[in-house]
């Protein structure tokens, strides 16, 4: 069984409230039997029929498709963990690290014969209020997290290189089109400008001039080689830039050459 302290406190503290409200809302119970109807046949898995006998050896398969005897008819939840399967074989997972990815994500609810938590991320993923990823550390260890979570959960087990399987994609390739995310924040065009220039390469000291919360004015500056400066004078001049590029000398050498590029916005 997975380390339940590896969790993170947002989500143990959070998500099975989200999960709760999301099995007992009597608006939503249309959308969950159809979720786990059995509609999906063999061929349209994509999928062998031997080779989903070889999982079920390997103990990758779900309990709830494991007991549906002669695997004749899946679910949708099954269908996305069978691609989810798929992707990690592409990936180069091993099927005992796979089958500890199944343990970590696909817990059934021994009552219903559900899976709850794996469900919702998917139901969330096709509304589109969340952008959920399905993250598995090379151990198999694995968890499913928003992309603002992403960091965390890295850090959290202890990883940096991770597989990272969009469940939007996988909806996306058995036919659905996922509602289109929302930003996380709204930004101004301005403020995607400033964004793109602190993610931009190179050291640099970037200023703005606000008034009123409005951004007026932009200035970026960076030391760079001669041979540079003279690409930077035509981005500067076909972008209509505002600045300035000094050369210093020492001993008659010419040293890095200091550009300072000025954006002003329309108030």
């Amino acid at each position: 069984m997975r380390d339940k302290s590896l969790i993170l406190a947002d989500k143990s503290e959070f998500i099975d409230q989200y999960i709760e409200s999301y099995c007992s809302n009597s608006q939503l119970k249309v959308i969950r039997e159809k979720l786990n109807e059995r509609n999906y046949n063999v061929n349209e898995t994509d999928i062998t029929y031997r080779m989903i006998g070889h999982w079920d050896v390997n103990n990758l398969l779900p309990v709830s498709l494991r007991e549906n005897s002669g695997w004749r008819k899946f679910t949708f939840v099954e269908m996305v963990w069978l691609r989810i399967i798929k992707h990690l074989r592409e990936f180069g997972l091993s099927l005992d690290k796979i089958a500890f990815v199944k343990e970590c994500v696909m817990q059934v609810n021994e009552k219903t014969g559900t899976y709850d938590t794996f469900e919702y991320y998917i139901f969330e993923s096709w509304r589109g209020t969340l952008d959920p990823y399905l993250i598995v550390a090379h151990t198999g260890y694995a968890e499913i997290a928003t992309l603002s979570e992403m960091k965390s959960v890295a850090n959290m087990i202890g990883q940096h290189d991770v597989i990272l399987i969009s469940l939007d994609t996988i909806i996306a390739e058995l036919g659905f089109q996922t509602n289109e995310k929302q930003d996380i924040f709204n930004l101004t065009n301005e403020q995607r400008e400033l964004l793109s220039e602190v993610q931009s390469s190179g050291d640099k000291e970037i200023k703005i001039k606000v008034n009123k919360g409005k951004m007026l004015e932009m200035e970026s500056t960076s030391s760079m080689t001669a041979l540079m400066a003279g690409e930077i004078r035509k981005q500067m001049k076909d972008q209509g830039l505002y600045g300035n590029i000094s050369i210093p000398f020492e001993e008659g050498i010419p040293q890095l050459v200091k550009v300072t590029k000025r954006k002003r916005f329309k108030k």
